[in-house]
């Protein structure tokens, strides 16, 4: 039934509101406050955490995109999209490199 679980204080600009549970919806916007918390507060910080937090992420978005762009037949049948990807890869691992570098000389901060 639409709009059966149509909650204001829930509403989304996609008009999901009007079919997903309200609790699913609160489960969303709590997701989305921790989120937000955790980016301005922990991501944000120049200590050891932030540091394992971006060699982290740039090994993960690197495998990701060589997973899920550069091993995919569309990118693979593009020569142009193929090195854009190539490219987007190399340079994940570069910063993967350099963190980790960083990182072994004593934990350098930030500038």
């Amino acid at each position: 039934m639409v709009g059966q679980y149509v909650n204001s204080s829930h509403a989304v600009s996609d008009g999901l509101s009007e079919t997903v549970h309200p609790a699913i919806l609160d489960v969303a916007g709590r997701t989305r406050f921790f989120t937000a918390q955790y980016r301005g507060n922990a991501m944000s910080q120049l200590d050891e955490f932030g540091r394992h937090e971006v060699l982290h992420m740039s090994l993960f978005l690197a495998g990701a995109v060589e997973e899920q762009l550069i091993d995919h037949e569309q990118v693979k049948s593009r020569p142009e999209w193929l090195a854009l990807a190539e490219t987007a890869c190399e340079a994940l691992n570069k910063l993967y490199q350099a963190i980790g570098q960083a990182d072994s000389k004593g934990h350098e901060k930030g500038p």
